[in-house]
């Protein structure tokens, strides 16, 4: 189990730091103007919207199908949860230092991030505890 935990987190930290170096080429390399930065803006919303589709689409998959194993459950998991948070976490940060305000549709993704990582979160702690072997057992 610990091989499967450090390995979807290993895997989701790369994802993490070549998103992050993508955004900052991209930020880099726009062209200086009255909105400069807002292709970076647009780019950043769509990859919440994407991460919170793909990890309800996830959980659905996890909670559907019995043929999967543990340890792709828990890979699968980790990862939708690691994502939804650094997302989650970046967005708290920019809201923060006023870099985007809290407006009806921009709260949404806050929301739905938020609720992925939670719910997948929880899933997880679940799944361990269904397989971790009890000490009253003989």
């Amino acid at each position: 189990m610990k091989e499967t935990i450090f390995r979807s987190l290993f895997t989701s930290l790369i994802v993490t730091n070549i998103w992050t170096i993508f955004i900052f080429f991209n930020y880099l390399y726009e062209e200086p103007g009255m909105l400069h930065g807002f292709g970076t803006l647009v780019l950043y919303l769509w990859s919440c919207w994407i991460t919170a589709g793909l990890g309800t689409i996830g959980i659905i998959i996890t909670s559907v199908k019995k043929s999967l194993l543990v340890k792709q459950k828990l890979f699968i998991l980790i990862m939708i949860t690691t994502l939804n948070a650094f997302y989650t976490v970046i967005f708290i940060i920019l809201n923060i230092l006023s870099l985007i305000r809290f407006e009806s549709l921009i709260e949404v993704f806050l929301i739905a991030n938020l609720l992925v990582s939670i719910t997948s979160f929880l899933l997880i702690k679940n799944i361990n505890y269904i397989t971790k072997p009890s000490a009253n057992r003989l």
